[in-house]
């Protein structure tokens, strides 16, 4: 079984890497980054915000 999931995880790997170009790779870790950044900003405001209340 575990030759399978790494069969499987290394075909995935290895597609991707010619689907993906660097410039989309790029705009990925980009957009990535600015959700994580987003997201903790969120939710550190709503919870300053109802623990005031």
């Amino acid at each position: 079984m575990a030759h399978f999931k790494n069969g499987v995880l290394g075909g995935m790997v290895f597609s991707l890497t010619y689907t993906l170009t660097l410039n989309e790779l790029f705009k990925t870790i980009v957009l990535a980054i600015t959700g994580a950044i987003v997201s903790f900003l969120v939710s550190f405001y709503l919870k300053k915000m109802f623990k005031n209340k």
